[in-house]
Order: C-alpha cells, then structure tokens, then sequence
C-alpha cells in the first residue's frame, strides 16, 4: 500500500480554464477537509482552492499527460525556466507527485500526492498503480457531471413548466377582468348615452 501524508484532488473547469479543490486530506496533522475549504492551519501548506491551467506545473502535466514526481522536476534541463516555478507551487501545496485524471484523452482533473509517510519517493509501480486507479476515477467524475447535468436539466424544465403555467394563469385572468369590466362598462356607456340625449 501506498501511504502519504497529504492529498488532493482538483477537477479542471473547462470554462474559466482553472483547477478548483474538490477533496483534501492531510494525514500529517490529522486534518481533514472534504469540499471547498478554508486554507489547512499547519506546516506551511496551503489550501489553494482555484489554480490557472496556465501554471506551468498543470501546462507540463496536461501536455504530457504522465505524473510530475518532484524528483523528475529537479533534475536540470527539462523543464527550464520554469523549474523553479513547478517546484514552488508544489512546495505551497505540499505535494511532491502530480497526476492527470484523463478521460477520453483530455485531462478533466489532477490527483496531487504529498510525501509517503516513510519519506521514500513513489516508485515506478506505485506511480503505475495510482495512474491505473484515476483512469477509474475519470469516469466516476465523468458519471457523477452527467448525473449533475440531467438533476439541472431537469430543473429547468421544471421551472419552463411553471413558469408556463404562470403565463397561462395570467393571460387567463387579464381575459377575465377584461372580460367583467367590458360588461358593465358597455352598460354604462349605454346610459351615458341616454342620459346625453
């Protein structure tokens, strides 16, 4: 078994093109946040609820789509100038493997792993293994979206509905009214008339 001392998930919003929170643990300090959250009170990490995909370490992560692993990142020449920057924003998460939730061959999230709980680095087959285990999870997200989508489709509809009906009470009733002034108003104008003569 893998064991870590922190973890996240974060699901990437297509339309603001940013990656929120959407589950944290912190094993370290027996903290645990599940949902959007205030920042975690210990050890320097932060709960950084929203990131632009246009961070480098998402960038690399996205078009590789293969996990960033802190020691990978390290090593010199790869990832240039902004090395310093994949490094940083790790260290502010305090994660040290990041890996892409794919589905349909475009990343809809990232699963971000702090230190084991030991301190050795994640080997190749725990990095296969955690991979193998968020193809999974993609369509699990993917299925719980599509659940979400149809609960708000169906919502609409069901508002359309009443709102239509609303309409129809409403024309109803100015037909009525129209209908029960136009009565007594033809007969007054019928005796105004009289009266004129």
């Amino acid at each position: 078994s893998v064991r870590i001392e922190r973890g996240l998930i974060m699901l990437k919003d297509q339309e603001s093109d940013t990656y929120e929170t959407a589950t944290e643990r912190d094993y370290s300090t027996g903290f645990s946040n599940m949902g959007f959250g205030p920042d975690i009170p210990d050890g320097g990490k932060k709960s950084l609820e929203k990131l632009s995909a246009r961070e480098p370490l998402f960038f690399y992560m996205e078009n590789m789509k293969l996990g960033l692993h802190r020691a990978d990142v390290e090593k010199p020449g790869l990832f240039g100038k902004d090395q310093e920057k994949i490094l940083d924003l790790m260290d502010s998460l305090g994660v040290v493997l990041i890996i892409p939730i794919v589905y349909e061959f475009r990343v809809i999230g990232s699963l971000c792993l702090g230190p084991k709980s030991g301190g050795q680095w994640y080997s190749k087959e725990d990095i296969e293994l955690i991979q193998t285990l968020m193809e999974q999870a993609a369509i699990s997200i993917e299925n719980a979206k599509s659940v979400e989508d149809m609960k708000r489709m169906v919502e609409y509809e069901t508002s359309y509905r009443e709102l239509k009906k609303l309409d129809e009470m409403k024309d109803n009733f100015l037909s009525m009214v129209s209908h029960d002034l136009r009565t007594p108003m033809t007969g007054i104008l019928a005796y105004a008339s009289i009266l004129k003569e």
